[in-house]
């Protein structure tokens, strides 16, 4: 299974993803630059064991936890939701070339990744939204704000429910529709 052989490459690889994730962070969102890269690399391993944690047994607390923390500490540093985003988003394309890279196939490597970021994409608008609850001013709550539906829990996995990857399917028929299309045409 997917998840079993991530988990084990996570591990054995915690202090090198974390260190090219904030190289990443630190590209995408050049603010990232202010903060101590230790400070900011054991963060991304904490990120990592919880992550290992979710994917492994399923329990989604301790990276709602440490995602809760890092978000308070961001926030209260003056971080904005798009540096937070910005450093979210960059796990995915860091771990989608360590995963394929690391496969015994670019199959088995895309499938891999595909069962991490089933994960990961959820967990992202979760943490947004925990980063937006760390930002509200306590004089003056979002409580008028409505809150998305809690997420739902299943027998079969947890709260951060794996998202399904949509397949690009279709015919070339599908297609010939569109490229005789008047706008179509000027733009191939």
């Amino acid at each position: 299974m997917g998840t079993e052989r991530v988990v084990k490459l996570l591990r054995g690889h915690r202090v090198r993803i974390a260190r090219a994730l904030v190289r990443q962070t630190r590209a995408l969102a050049p603010r990232y630059e202010q903060l101590d890269s230790t400070a900011q690399e054991r963060s991304f391993i904490t990120l990592l064991l919880a992550t290992e944690r979710l994917l492994e047994r399923g329990e989604e607390a301790p990276l709602l936890d440490a995602a809760n923390h890092i978000a308070e500490m961001r926030a209260a540093m003056g971080f904005g939701v798009d540096d937070f985003a910005l450093a979210a988003l960059g796990f995915l394309p860091v771990l989608r070339r360590f995963i394929v890279e690391h496969a015994r196939s670019v199959d088995e490597g895309l499938d891999d990744y595909e069962a991490f970021e089933s994960i990961a994409l959820p967990f992202i608008g979760r943490a947004a939204t925990i980063f937006l609850e760390a930002t509200e001013d306590p004089t003056m709550p979002n409580q008028l704000r409505p809150k998305p539906p809690a997420a739902k829990r299943s027998a079969s996995g947890p709260g951060l429910t794996p998202l399904r990857i949509e397949r690009v399917t279709g015919t070339e028929e599908e297609e010939a529709d569109f490229r005789n299309h008047p706008l179509f045409s000027k733009a191939s």
